[in-house]
């Protein structure tokens, strides 16, 4: 055996040797972390003040507490959907994970990298920062990686916790969109006694009558005069299930001081409100629409409003 393939064993053998005290290291570390570990012990969300979810990039989240209601600031102040922050509070508080690695050199690999990791904040009612977690890449039968920022040490979590904030496969920028509360009004049609429809100046009063003795199906009449029922109940249903699919900036004018159509509801326990279609087109033909009263300015997809203030012959039987 020449001496240059002595050497080449020699560095064979190290570099095996090497290899082996790298992962019995690994191996070591695993042993000696608990199965799973409660990452966040003393979490509640009745502590906290501010959410702050960011991308890599520029995507952002920011969720403020506002007595028992949560705003996003971003969104103009609107309100978070109570559901999904209930959501995130409960997957937080049983938020566990196991130990996965503790090398800075493989934080890439668990999508832990600054360029691609969210950023998630929780800050506390005193202002202090309760958490800062780094959300990695999703795991292969769900869940994902996350650590602690400034931390190597990697878990794997079953959490769901970036299906909460609309992160499929490879998206890294959070917005707003999932967390708002687009929802105009919680009455339904069932409630209302009376309501009328104004276009242009003109306008129809339809009353709900006593129902048919006969079917025990309801009869509607429109300015006193028999209408056609489904008809009239297509257009209700249409009208109490709407909902924004955008917010507006509610410092611009939408034309709802001269808005050419409107609705005014009455339900049956004498509650009584107004829907205003502003006059103005907001991005791909949108419609503003807003309740009267509140703040809120929502775009509608345009051919809506067309479905709710038809020509009165259409109503008559």
């Amino acid at each position: 055996m020449n001496r240059r393939t002595i050497i080449i064993l020699v560095v064979l053998l190290v570099a095996l040797a090497g290899l082996r005290f790298m992962q019995q290291r690994s191996h070591d570390n695993s042993l000696a972390q608990p199965d799973r570990v409660v990452l966040l012990p003393e979490f509640s969300m009745d502590d906290i003040s501010r959410v702050e979810l960011r991308g890599p990039i520029s995507g952002e989240l920011i969720l403020e507490r506002s007595g028992s209601e949560w705003k996003i600031p971003s969104s103009y102040g609107h309100l978070a959907k109570q559901a999904k922050v209930d959501e995130l509070a409960a997957e937080l508080v049983s938020l566990t994970g196991q130990f996965r690695s503790d090398r800075e050199d493989v934080l890439a690999d668990y999508g832990l990298a600054d360029t691609t990791a969210v950023s998630l904040k929780l800050i506390s009612t005193t202002g202090e920062e309760s958490a800062n977690l780094l959300l990695g890449s999703t795991q292969s039968r769900g869940g994902l990686f996350l650590c602690e920022a400034g931390s190597n040490t990697v878990y794997a979590s079953g959490s769901n916790l970036l299906g909460i904030f609309n992160l499929w496969g490879d998206a890294r920028e959070p917005d707003a969109r999932g967390f708002l509360d687009m929802t105009l009004w919680t009455w339904d049609a069932a409630q209302v006694e009376s309501f009328d429809l104004i276009h242009s100046g003109n306008g129809m009063t339809f009353t709900r009558a006593a129902p048919d003795t006969l079917t025990g199906e309801s009869v509607w009449l429109v300015d006193g005069l028999p209408a056609k029922t489904t008809v009239v109940d297509q257009v209700l249903t249409t009208l109490m299930n709407l909902k924004g699919k955008d917010l507006l900036n509610p410092r611009e004018n939408h034309g709802m001081a001269d808005a050419m159509r409107n609705a005014k509801i009455r339900l049956a326990n004498g509650e009584e409100f107004s829907l205003w279609v502003g006059n103005g087109e907001g991005e791909n033909g949108d419609v503003p629409i807003q309740v009267a009263g509140q703040g809120a300015v929502y775009a509608l997809y345009s051919s809506y409003p067309d479905r709710i203030f038809k020509p009165k012959d259409e109503f008559l039987k």
